[in-house]
């Protein structure tokens, strides 16, 4: 299941990447350059949405199968192996995050939490 998440969440990123990289090219050129840019990258939002989407069925399925593996997992950090990045808390790939804040009511004792989950999308 790994190795399906993994194919499906590289073909996603390589394409927003790519469509992130010459989009922001283009838009040096005005415009113009935008329009043209986005023609040029419209090919490629089919391979990110089918990547992203096959990386969160992926996943979805791993966390019914085997659990503790969240769809929204991109925002989670472990160490890579080797571990070009620092372990912690800091979003390092694209993809789909859910960040959760704690607050606590100060007479009542009470503690809310709100959650809201984040799409990276190039198009």
């Amino acid at each position: 299941m790994d190795l399906v998440s993994f194919a499906a969440y590289a073909a996603y990123y390589g394409s927003y990447q790519t469509i992130g990289a010459v989009n922001g090219f283009g838009n040096e050129f005005g415009p113009v350059g935008a329009v043209v840019s986005h023609v040029i990258t419209a090919p490629l939002v089919i391979p990110e949405a089918l990547g992203l989407a096959g990386d969160a069925g992926a996943d979805w399925t791993k966390d019914k199968i085997i659990g503790n593996s969240p769809v929204a997992d991109e925002g989670y950090r472990g160490c890579l192996l080797p571990n070009p990045l620092p372990c912690g808390g800091t979003t390092y790939f694209p993809g789909i995050h859910t960040t959760c804040v704690t607050s606590m009511s100060g007479s009542e004792k009470t503690t809310k939490t709100r959650c809201e989950t984040q799409v990276d999308f190039n198009f």
